[in-house]
């Protein structure tokens, strides 16, 4: 992590690794520092977690909503925002 932040111009005006480096150097011995904060990868939840998740809210549909839940996948229907439908087909 260089928690420096460069233009992306710089990548093409120095379009080597040492040309890069060198900038990278210069940077950091400018004490320029990121002006948006870093972001870290947050872990991926298991696929039995999200499988445990998945259940657990259609154990909270109604009967009708579990219905046209179950109707949309099967005709192939996009997602939706996750707001189950009431069963007259809007959604």
């Amino acid at each position: 992590n260089l928690e420096i932040e460069l233009p992306v111009r710089t990548v093409f005006e120095a379009p080597t690794i040492t040309a890069l480096a060198h900038e990278v150097e210069q940077a950091k011995a400018l004490g320029l520092k990121a002006h948006t904060p870093i972001l870290q990868r947050r872990p991926r939840a298991s696929a039995e977690a999200n499988r445990e998740e998945l259940l657990a809210r259609l154990g909270t549909l109604s009967a009708t909503e579990l219905q046209s839940v179950l109707q949309r996948v099967l005709d192939g229907a996009p997602p939706s925002d996750g707001t189950p439908t009431n069963g007259s087909g809007a959604s």
